[in-house]
């Protein structure tokens, strides 16, 4: 089940920023070395966040990336956006965030981390008893 919340481009800064929020159910179970989430729409442009939950050329790290799926509208030009991607923790405190200042352009259409999270670490509080992941993608457009 994903939430969404954000709004289209326009002149109101407010509308330049939204929260993704992304529940992936039965995780362990999981054959696919990538998952990516329903698309969302911030800032007048699509973003989506994809998991790697056996790694991303590591093998023992859960990989995750923030990725703009309509990079089309990015020519000629590219954009900036301020991100936070977080692996949500049943103990808030204890989330582990990615914060980041990116420029997406048609070359460089994602960024995050191969090496995110030791694989056993997601048994610390991040998978709750329903085998389910929580990811959380706050970005606003620069």
């Amino acid at each position: 089940m994903s939430e969404i919340t954000s709004k289209e481009s326009g002149a109101n800064p407010s509308e330049l920023y939204g929260t993704f929020t992304w529940k992936i159910e039965r995780i362990s179970k999981l054959s696919n070395r990538e998952i990516g989430s329903n698309v969302f729409e911030v800032g007048g442009h699509q973003w989506s966040t994809l998991v790697n939950p056996k790694g991303c050329e590591v093998p023992t790290h859960l990989s995750l990336f923030l990725c703009v799926a309509n990079c089309n509208k990015l020519l000629p030009s590219s954009h900036f956006a301020q991100f936070t991607i977080s692996v949500v923790n049943k103990d808030p405190k204890k989330s582990k965030h990615l914060d980041t200042l990116y420029e997406f352009c048609k070359k460089e259409q994602d960024w995050g981390l191969k090496k995110n999270m030791e694989l056993p670490k997601l048994h610390d509080g991040f998978i709750d008893e329903y085998d389910s992941l929580t990811i959380m993608a706050q970005v606003q457009v620069i």
